[in-house]
């Protein structure tokens, strides 16, 4: 149902953005939707993940070859540069909106709900890359969202909780956001959505966006976790353990809930709470340690969670993912950190053949980067992701007689999953289900690229992705 509300709510927001343009007078220009573009791999490359889609393993992989890991790493180069220059408004996340597809007119940001979850992600990237490459300007870049976060925490006066996104109530591609965010129009506070709000001293002229999810959290916490296990930075250290403090006495004061001091409380459920303990372990072993230990000590004894297919909201599994690589990366003790690690197997047996390269980055950042099947499907799935600027792209794949089809409700889906070619250029693809064969949505709506170069760091980190021979350090850190 999130991933079918989330597509609804992508529909209504370029219709939002087409009256908002009508409205101001602004004709949308007539420039073709550019053609994206996917490199495709060797015939047996294909033929391993395609074996993969259809039975979940392969016993053999070839590798990519020089000239393949150099064109990874170049796309990974390029989408980072590509985000830090266009998509981070505030020093936050946001897909764009143009009016054009030659981002002549910007009509607004978008996606910004979710801002402060992606934000984590990216961080997550940017840790495991300085991990790899030591590159100072990648610990700034740390550092700059850590400071960000600072002020998500406090701008809501609602000290440790964690807004979606701010920014200046008076920024234009901002005003046709928040207007109608939440359920409308707030009646009561004219211009601003039942979830926008002022911030407080020294941020009155700025609104935020509150209403928070698990989601949310899931982010900001998987940002924390992977530079406290990889970032050997005692100021970045101590950041997270001041903001991670707050956000956690804050979850405690409001009953073990997300509350944004407003109307709205979210409970904590499954791993969530795990994972935010262990980053509180991890900075705070003498206040946190206790809650910590007793929660992992239920987490590992429960099942681990379900992997949605072909029904149910397939974001949840990218949350799963999230929650249980944070733990994993933070835990000292051997005995727990094999139990989490057999909880990631688990998981990526029952979701190997979804040819997700996020997740396949995750387990081997857990796991380790010998699986073969692991590693095909990260390779594969990253070398054959969009050189080309990330527009939002229909495609129609229910008239093909060579994909097999399975009925879901009054609908059909795909058995297998989808190569990337294939499959509708969207946001954060590895959120997406695999098997959706038809989506006709093509809009001057771009995407940032963190799906490819976060998973491509993890990669690296793990040794499940080979560093390019055209001395990729020295061209990292320039």
């Amino acid at each position: 149902m999130q991933s079918i509300l989330r597509s609804k709510t992508i529909r209504v927001l370029a219709l939002a953005a087409c009256a908002t343009a009508l409205a101001a007078g602004t004709a949308w220009a007539e420039t073709a939707h550019p053609t994206p573009n996917n490199p495709l791999l060797e015939d047996g490359q294909r033929e391993a993940l395609r074996v993969i889609a259809l039975t979940g393993s392969v016993d053999a992989w070839q590798e990519l070859n020089a000239d393949q890991l150099a064109a990874v790493h170049k796309k990974a180069e390029y989408f980072l540069d590509l985000y830090q220059k266009q998509h981070q408004p505030y020093g936050q996340h946001a897909d764009m909106y143009w009016m054009d597809y030659g981002r002549e007119q910007l009509a607004r940001y978008e996606h910004i709900g979710d801002s402060a979850t992606w934000l984590g992600y990216h961080l997550a990237g940017l840790a495991y890359r300085y991990a790899v490459t030591k590159d100072a300007k990648t610990l700034a870049d740390i550092h700059r969202i850590l400071d960000t976060y600072d002020m998500l925490i406090r701008i809501s006066g609602h000290e440790g909780y964690i807004v979606r996104f701010a920014g200046k109530a008076d920024d234009p591609y901002y005003i046709p956001y928040y207007q109608p965010y939440g359920r409308g129009e707030d009646p009561e506070r004219p211009g601003y959505g039942t979830w926008a709000w002022r911030g407080v001293e020294p941020w009155e002229d700025w609104v935020w966006l509150g209403n928070s999810s698990r989601d949310t959290y899931t982010g900001v916490f998987l940002g924390y976790a992977c530079v406290l296990a990889v970032v050997d930075d005692e100021a970045a250290r101590e950041k997270i353990k001041t903001q991670a403090s707050l956000i956690l006495d804050r979850i405690i004061a409001d009953d073990n809930s997300i509350y944004d001091g407003k109307q709205y409380r979210t409970r904590l459920t499954g791993w969530l709470p795990v994972m935010m303990w262990a980053v509180g372990n991890a900075v705070a072993p003498d206040k946190y340690g206790e809650t910590y230990e007793t929660l992992s000590q239920q987490a590992i004894g429960a099942p681990t969670p379900p992997v949605q297919r072909h029904t149910g909201d397939y974001f949840a599994n990218n949350l799963r993912y999230s929650r249980i690589i944070a733990v994993a990366v933070l835990e000292k003790d051997a005995e727990r950190a094999a139990a989490y690690k057999r909880h990631m197997e688990a998981i990526w047996r029952n979701s190997a053949d979804h040819l997700n390269g996020g997740f396949a980055a995750m387990y081997a950042v857990v796991c380790g980067p010998e699986d073969v099947t692991a590693r095909a499907v990260l390779q594969g799935t990253l070398y054959e992701f969009w050189d080309t600027p990330l527009w939002m792209t229909g495609v129609v794949n229910s008239d093909r007689e060579d994909i097999e089809t399975v009925d879901v409700g009054t609908s059909k889906q795909a058995k297998y999953a989808l190569m990337i070619p294939e499959r509708h250029l969207s946001d954060i693809i590895w959120t997406r289900r695999p098997f959706t064969l038809d989506e006709h949505q093509d809009h001057p709506y771009e995407f940032p690229g963190l799906d490819l170069y976060v998973p491509y760091w993890m990669g690296r980190y793990a040794g499940a992705i080979p560093a390019p021979s055209t001395a990729p350090r020295d061209e990292a850190a320039e």
